[in-house]
């Protein structure tokens, strides 16, 4: 998973400790990075390999 976080809540913590550095790398258009609940509810519904693999994912270009 992220930056080598197996859990959620790490992934959530991770988010928050690069915030900034988020948001000017992506310039979401309200400055907001997605919240733990946001991030564990994709994962749930999708599954991580649509999250970070396929077309529309994170990783596609």
């Amino acid at each position: 998973m992220a930056a080598g976080n197996r859990g959620l809540r790490a992934i959530g913590d991770w988010l928050n400790s690069y915030r900034e550095e988020l948001i000017e790398r992506f310039l979401p258009p309200k400055r907001r990075i997605p919240s733990y609940s946001t991030i564990r509810r994709v994962l749930k519904t999708k599954g991580l390999s649509a999250v970070f693999c396929g077309p529309g994912s994170v990783l596609w270009h």
